[in-house]
């Protein structure tokens, strides 16, 4: 996603957070289907990552190097061994297995719960559908059970996306730029974080009776 003049769009939204922050702690991901996914990390000073990721019955020794804000390693278990990435994406850390297209939105077992306020709103309607704006960013999704279509506005820019949903995690794709044009939100609370190649963005989703939504007579 680049201008004619080569320059990323992105570099007008708010800036990505700092990740070169410490991982280390218990992590954990809910599926709406299936064994939860939890991960114990350790951190040293050099970036050096140890622990352990346990799905079910299953446990997996993780060791790993911190560069960047980049967690790169490997996850060791009987007769299985995969190389993952993981990075921070507002309070997520993104977990991708070597060659997957899914993305697994662990959330720290310190935080504070979801707000009921959040809870009713999803419970009235599909998490992800809606307008959502931000930091000079229009995102509208139109769809339900985790697949979407829709429009991305980033510096009065216009690009169609399409988007699937994982979780908590929505992955959109910019029709006709493949993986150069792919975005990811991960939902906390009632905000959406949404990551491209050079920044991110907060964004918050508009009521459907707010001004953004309204037609004029």
């Amino acid at each position: 996603m680049r201008r004619p003049d080569g320059r990323s769009p992105w570099l007008m939204c708010a800036a990505a957070p700092a990740l070169g922050q410490d991982l280390g702690g218990t992590w954990r991901f809910r599926p709406e289907m299936g064994d939860q996914l939890l991960l114990v990390l350790e951190q040293d000073s050099l970036g050096n990552a140890t622990g352990s990721l346990s799905i079910g019955e299953l446990r997996f020794e993780v060791r790993g190097v911190v560069e960047g804000g980049l967690l790169r390693g490997t996850m060791e278990g009987e007769e299985i061994i995969d190389r993952f990435t993981a990075r921070l994406l507002g309070t997520s850390l993104l977990w991708q297995v070597e060659g997957s297209d899914a993305e697994y939105a662990f959330q720290s077992v310190d935080d504070p719960a979801p707000r009921p306020e959040a809870d009713a709103r999803a419970a009235g309607g599909d998490r992800f559908a809606g307008t959502w704006i931000g930091a000079g960013v229009r995102l509208v999704l139109e769809g339900e059970s985790g697949t979407y279509a829709g429009t991305v506005t980033i510096a009065g820019e216009i690009w169609s996306i399409l988007a699937r949903a994982n979780g908590t995690v929505l992955v959109c794709t910019v029709v006709g730029k493949g993986e150069a044009g792919r975005l990811t939100g991960v939902l906390s609370g009632d905000a959406l974080m949404l990551s491209g190649s050079a920044a991110s963005a907060l964004l918050h989703r508009m009521p459907p009776d707010s001004g953004e939504m309204k037609r004029p007579s």
